[in-house]
């Protein structure tokens, strides 16, 4: 197996509270028997960034796909101006298009480096958010709609970050955007309240805040108010700058997680015009945090559980698939499985991001070895999809950042951004309804 390609990876360390630290790169000798000889018959790269001459840039983020298997993605380095683009494709491979480059207006108010997923309305409107860019350099919550029947589409920033003294409705939103239902998978009504995160910001020492975007009724420019300003308490137990998208229930209830320091699982619930926030539960409880530490992401499954991945502890010291039953103060945490239960770590290590699916199967990512696999978890077992850089030249790809989305048909899709024909990665799918060749990993090596 031979890797002649960049290998990039972005993911944020808890000893860097506003930078993002590149994965070491580990020796391909420790990664043994990893892969197979020849390419999956039920993995497919469906479309090779950088195929059309000028690079999309690859994207970080979990895919957008639409009812119609419309895919879309955020590029943070791609676009006209190499400073982030929003590009859309059929699930299918085809219909490529740019849909918008960002920095088009003057001194990047429409803002720029969008690292986040996308949410969709029921008219088909997109919504998202920059890192940087804005007037004030804090980065942008924005709405992009539809033109001439989607042959182009027009950016409206709904709001610029650091509008208030010291930063105070936060800075710099790492993470995507929810709303009350998300849930269910129903897309946005386009009318009630987005919520989302910053990383910095807020009134206590930069430590990002929790906002809602509420519309303003007659404008088109939406309203935002900080919701929870993070670090409020002592030691931060509630939480610092949190780098994963949240979710929303239909009770409007937010639930996140904070990867810095040992990490926490959080509820944001509505009281009135305010909101309080609750520490469903703190990771690393004991000695060798067999219970996870630094969560990277959560979903809801559908029945009021929720289910996480921590980028390291568990049995194993290499990441854990968990379980909380939201019930406030008294919420407990369940370990469904730890990673690096094979030998040389087949079965992946450090999971970058997870998806449930309708039916409650649970479905991500890892990119610890930087070059990562895909893999389901159904009940304390977990099967490797797909590992990646198992063809000659790791023309399938390499390093997830984001998590897969399953489709109505057995499906699942992602993107990595390395390797790949051109060295940038791409977009891939996995047909889930063909005979599985990888293998299950037991409770234990």
């Amino acid at each position: 197996m031979t890797i002649g390609r960049q290998r990039r990876s972005a993911w944020p360390r808890a000893s860097v509270l506003s930078t993002f630290a590149v994965l070491p790169l580990i020796a391909l000798a420790l990664l043994g028997s990893i892969g197979s000889a020849g390419a999956d018959p039920t993995y497919k790269m469906i479309y090779h960034f950088c195929s059309q001459g000028v690079c999309a840039g690859g994207t970080r983020a979990t895919l957008l796909r639409d009812r119609a298997g419309n895919l879309y993605g955020t590029s943070p380095y791609g676009g006209s101006h190499f400073v982030g683009d929003v590009f859309t494709l059929h699930s299918d491979g085809s219909n490529y298009q740019r849909i918008y480059s960002f920095c088009s207006e003057k001194h990047c108010k429409d803002g720029s480096s969008p690292y986040a997923s996308l949410i969709a309305d029921v008219n088909g409107n997109l919504y998202g958010t920059a890192y940087d860019g804005g007037t004030q350099k804090g980065g942008t919550v924005f709405e992009l709609v539809p033109q001439a029947q989607g042959q182009t589409w027009k950016l409206i920033v709904l709001h610029e970050f650091c509008s208030k003294t010291n930063c105070a409705d936060g800075k710099s939103p790492w993470a995507g955007l929810t709303y009350a239902g998300a849930d269910t998978r129903a897309p946005y009504d386009g009318v009630s309240p987005l919520y989302g995160t910053t990383t910095a910001g807020g009134m206590n020492n930069n430590n990002g805040v929790a906002f809602a975007i509420v519309t303003q009724p007659g404008k088109r420019k939406r309203k935002e108010s900080v919701i929870y300003n993070f670090c409020s308490q002592a030691n931060c137990a509630d939480g610092v700058g949190p780098y994963s998208q949240m979710v929303a229930d239909s009770a409007g209830n937010i639930y996140g997680v904070s990867f810095t320091g040992r990490g926490v699982a959080f509820e944001l619930s509505p009281h009135r015009k305010r909101f309080s926030e609750t520490v469903l539960y703190s990771f690393c409880l004991t000695a060798g945090c067999p219970d996870g530490i630094q969560p990277v992401g959560i979903a809801s499954d559908g029945k009021g559980n929720l289910i996480g991945a921590t980028r390291g502890g568990g049995q194993f010291g290499w990441g854990t698939v968990f379980k909380i039953v939201p019930n406030g103060v008294n919420s407990q945490e369940t370990v469904l499985y730890s990673f690096c239960a094979l030998a040389n770590c087949a079965d992946g290590q450090e999971p970058v991001g997870l998806s449930v699916d309708s039916s409650g199967n649970i479905f991500g990512t890892t990119n610890g070895n930087t070059i990562g696999n895909v893999f389901e978890v159904q009940g304390n077992a977990e099967t490797v999809l797909h590992t990646f850089c198992s063809e000659a030249n790791c023309d399938d790809g390499a390093a997830p950042q984001g998590s897969v989305i399953p489709d109505n048909q057995g499906n699942v899709f992602g993107a990595v951004i390395n390797n790949g024909d051109h060295g940038d990665g791409g977009i891939f799918e996995i047909q889930l309804g063909a005979a599985k060749k990888s293998r299950q990993a037991p409770a234990g090596r």
